[in-house]
């Protein structure tokens, strides 16, 4: 269950604002000087990361992201996650920045639709698009490196890294 708004402290209540104002100095301040829980809930479950993926605020998010928000977190209500937010948002940016951080493309909400069947639904045709044909790094690099008894690469280093 959700913690309750009145159950935030003035703090946490602050980094809400903030980043629903997509204030970036005040949310940074929040996180490194004041260290407010990155992941904190408001009374929907939602976390200051989603706020700002819902926001369409890249930087804010960023930032969240670096100071630790964990991307697939899910507290929501409706149990959407930060992608499906961006997704509904329609900031292409964004969405690709929650999946470089691990966004996971398959978890599916209480109505058992992903954040790419969110964006169709709502007619963000591009989210769904950069949503479906992401390939995590990780995956590629795999194709980079001499296997068993390959003598080179399935694909050669200057090919893939752009």
């Amino acid at each position: 269950m959700a913690a309750a708004q009145s159950e935030l402290s003035s703090l946490e209540k602050e980094l809400f604002i903030y980043t629903q104002e997509k204030n970036y100095e005040e949310v940074k301040r929040l996180l490194t000087v004041e260290k407010v829980p990155v992941d904190c809930v408001d009374a929907e479950g939602m976390t200051p990361l989603q706020h700002a993926a819902y926001k369409g605020t890249h930087k804010v998010c960023k930032l969240l992201l670096d100071c630790g928000a964990d991307v697939n977190l899910t507290k929501h209500v409706s149990q959407y996650s930060a992608l499906t937010f961006a997704a509904l948002s329609g900031n292409p940016d964004v969405v690709n920045l929650l999946l470089q951080y691990g966004a996971i493309t398959t978890s599916v909400n209480s109505i058992n639709k992903t954040a790419a069947q969110m964006a169709a639904f709502v007619g963000n045709h591009y989210i769904v698009s950069v949503i479906n044909n992401f390939i995590p790094i990780s995956e590629i690099e795999y194709f980079c490196q001499k296997r068993g008894f390959e003598m080179e690469p399935i694909l050669p280093l200057n090919l893939t890294f752009v």
